[in-house]
């Protein structure tokens, strides 16, 4: 069994910056921000080592200090469908905060991801003091099912091209890295792996990804994808998209 270390006083001031910094505890007095940091343990994830699977027991909520994570569903007969990428400042678990129900989703960390958790009955208990926390949870809520909603229409609605560029946009707010006159998108995902986000086949993903490359407008790198001409990606998109379900674009 994996043992969390509790977290050292040269890093308190990283975890109060993390929880202070969250929609969650926004509006919380100093007694209950102090409480929160001192039942904060700290755990560093290896790539490709589950924070939590759906099924699993929900004890804990996660905020994630460093590094990356994939966020996803997945059917018994072992089919996934990857929601989205996030990194540094995101926070996650929130629904075991409703009742004793085992996880619904998986997340996995993509690179070594460190962690923050806090124990549920914590977050419960801080909640019955100050009924805040769970008003800045139904707002951060509404904002995360309205993102989901509008991944699935385009999921379901769409054609490849634009559930393609679609994800290859969102990439650039985890990944996504300014250089002179383009974006380097750092990722290891491979064709198949967009081929699964965006629920194509590889044969088609491939042939849409060398048109975009001769287009010169998303091309392959070692070390993941460039985007050459934001512009020209955005236009691949089907419609207008609420430009917060894109940010960092």
């Amino acid at each position: 069994m994996r043992i969390l270390m509790p977290i050292k006083s040269d890093v308190t001031q990283q975890i109060t910056k993390l929880i202070t910094a969250a929609d969650w505890f926004q509006g919380l007095p100093e007694e209950a921000i102090n409480r929160l940091v001192n039942a904060a343990k700290l755990d560093t994830f290896s790539t490709n080592r589950p924070l939590y699977l759906i099924g699993t027991e929900a004890n804990n909520v996660f905020g994630i200090l460093s590094g990356n994570v994939e966020i996803s569903i997945s059917s018994y007969n072992g089919e996934e469908f990857t929601i989205c990428d996030e990194g540094a400042g995101y926070w996650l678990g929130e629904f075991t905060l409703a009742n004793d129900s085992p996880r619904i989703l998986n997340v996995v960390a993509q690179e070594e991801t460190q962690a923050v958790v806090i124990p549920k009955s914590v977050l419960n208990a801080i909640g019955d003091e100050f009924p805040l926390i769970y008003r800045n949870l139904f707002k951060n809520q509404t904002h995360r099912f309205i993102r989901l909603y509008q991944l699935f229409g385009y999921m379901i609605f769409y054609p490849l091209e634009s559930r393609l560029a679609l994800i290859a946009l969102s990439l650039v707010e985890t990944h996504g890295v300014s250089q002179d006159n383009h974006i380097l998108i750092k990722t290891k995902l491979s064709q198949a792996d967009l081929s699964k986000r965006t629920l194509g086949s590889r044969q088609s993903v491939n042939q849409i990804l060398r048109r975009w490359s001769v287009e010169d407008i998303f091309v392959k790198s070692p070390t993941g994808y460039i985007i050459n001409d934001l512009d020209a990606l955005k236009l691949k998109l089907s419609s207008p998209i609420d430009s917060e379900f894109l940010p960092g674009v």
